[in-house]
């Protein structure tokens, strides 16, 4: 038996955290922070894509916008090559495309890039149709 003094030998075993304890504490911590941190890559990357399709649906608008408003017959030009350059300089591995029908008076507009972060989201495409009057 033990004193009145003397605390119970089970007392002594169970006070503090152990060992284990702790380190199953920190892995718990380090999956929790490991899944904050792929959450917010994802976010990063969906966040870029969607200022890509911006991008391209502007591009893509700004050269309907110039076609119905070009004279008969000049689709083709120093025009669309400029509006080419832009698409190559604003996305990755932008390409630009004016497919005319119709004779001329309708068309197409397609916008072509790699996607976010370098083409992780894979190809993406932009398409607007118009018609001249």
């Amino acid at each position: 038996m033990h004193s009145s003094g003397d605390p119970p030998a089970t007392s002594l075993l169970q006070s503090g955290s152990t060992l284990v304890e702790v380190l199953v504490a920190l892995s718990i911590l380090a999956i929790g922070v490991a899944g904050l941190t792929s959450a917010q890559g994802r976010s990063l990357a969906m966040s870029q894509l969607a200022h890509e399709h911006l991008r391209a649906h502007s591009l893509a608008l700004s050269v309907v916008e110039l076609a119905r408003a070009s004279p008969e017959g000049s689709l083709q030009g120093p025009w669309l090559e400029e509006w080419r350059e832009r698409a190559s300089q604003s996305l990755p591995d932008g390409e630009l495309s004016l497919q005319v029908r119709h004779g001329g008076s309708a068309g197409q507009v397609v916008v072509r890039w790699s996607g976010a972060l370098g083409g992780s989201q894979g190809p993406q495409t932009q398409v607007r149709d118009f018609q001249r009057q």
